[in-house]
């Protein structure tokens, strides 16, 4: 597959450092869209793992232990913007890509290939209010587009860090955002508005294109070693390394 990687961190040297340690291990030369949101640590990472590398001032709620790129509809528009910048440049010729962040982790290369236009992992249910304001809006009167839909399902959203999407279908849906009113989805259903993967999976449904579950990518088992979970492509939410410190790295790197 002909995939690329957007990635927005920030504060967290040292779970970026990790997780793009480990992307290069299985993927050594893919592009990745390295955007560095709030803090100014990140550049010495991005040029030792062959980012290409923005830095943004803060826009989202970001700290050293938590961070959310979309807070409100001026960061989620912003953020859906710097996927748009990067898809149409750093990873213009990548056909997929995927959505990376500190806690997510890469075991083995893709071997699953994505069914739908935005393929997703963990899939929370929207409002019924929004379901239905979908459902109209394609003149569905039944739940044939549920959760375990094969054509598209518009119940659900669950975009999150290890997700994949076309590229070329997300430049068709950002082409479209100015379609959506953005204050009447918020009085239905304020997670398009407020959180970054409620948001990307929302404007492909109200595109009309197709999402779906991705079963390369699953949900980590803080019951089992890291290493154990080998059945997927990606893990998410893998947080062991946000308590670490830039020195923690150095220091294992240099015994290393």
């Amino acid at each position: 597959m002909n995939i690329g990687v957007f990635y927005q961190s920030g504060h967290k040297f040292a779970a970026c450092y990790m997780a793009l340690k480990q992307l290069r291990i299985i993927y050594p030369d893919i592009p990745v869209a390295l955007w560095e949101d709030g803090s100014n640590i990140l550049g010495e990472v991005a040029h030792k793992f062959n980012c290409d590398y923005t830095r943004i001032e803060q826009s989202g709620s970001n700290s050293k232990f938590a961070g959310r790129a979309v807070i409100d509809l001026k960061s989620n528009l912003a953020f859906l913007s710097r996927v748009y910048k990067s898809c149409t440049t750093t990873l213009l010729n990548a056909d997929w890509i995927v959505l990376y962040e500190d806690d997510v982790w890469c075991q083995k290369k893709i071997e699953k290939i994505p069914l739908f236009d935005m393929n997703e992992a963990f899939r929370p249910f929207y409002t019924p209010e929004l379901y239905s304001y979908l459902k109209n809006r394609f003149n569905i009167s039944d739940d044939s587009r549920g959760a375990w839909s094969s054509i598209g399902c518009l119940s659900n959203y669950g975009a999150c860090g290890g997700s994949i999407f076309s590229r070329r279908k997300f430049i068709e849906a950002y082409n479209k955002l100015n379609e959506i009113d953005w204050d009447y989805i918020y009085k239905l259903d304020s997670r398009p508005c407020e959180w970054a993967d409620a948001s990307l999976s929302f404007i492909f449904q109200h595109a009309g294109l197709k999402n779906g579950q991705w079963y390369d990518c699953d949900i980590y088992n803080n019951q089992k070693d890291i290493t154990q979970q080998t059945h997927c492509a990606f893990i998410h939410p893998y947080k062991h390394y946000y308590t670490c410190t830039k020195e923690d790295i150095e220091s294992y790197e240099n015994s290393h």
